[in-house]
C-alpha cells in the first residue's frame, strides 16, 4: 500500500483538469512521448506561451472513443 504522502499527491493529480506532459504521462502510466502524441491527436493541448497543458477530460474522451478496451477473455 502506498504511503499517506504519496496517496495525497496522487489524489491531487487525479482531480486536476489540466496537466503538463510529465504529470499526464505518470497519471496514465505511459511514456511522456506517447502521452504527448495521443494528447495532440485528441486536440486536448492548450499552449500558453512556452507551456502546454492537456485537458484530461478531452484526453479521456478520445481514449474511450478511439481505443478498444481489452477484457480478460480477449487475451487468450
Amino acid at each position: 500500500m502506498s504511503k499517506p504522502r504519496e496517496r495525497a499527491v496522487i489524489e491531487d493529480v487525479i482531480t486536476k483538469r489540466y496537466v503538463r506532459y510529465g504529470e499526464g504521462a505518470k497519471l496514465y502510466s505511459m511514456s511522456e512521448n506517447k502521452f504527448q502524441i495521443v494528447a495532440k491527436k485528441a486536440n486536448a493541448c492548450y499552449k500558453i506561451d512556452r507551456m502546454v497543458l492537456v485537458n484530461c477530460d478531452e484526453f479521456e474522451d478520445y481514449l474511450k472513443r478511439t481505443y478498444k478496451i481489452i477484457t480478460n477473455t480477449e487475451g487468450r
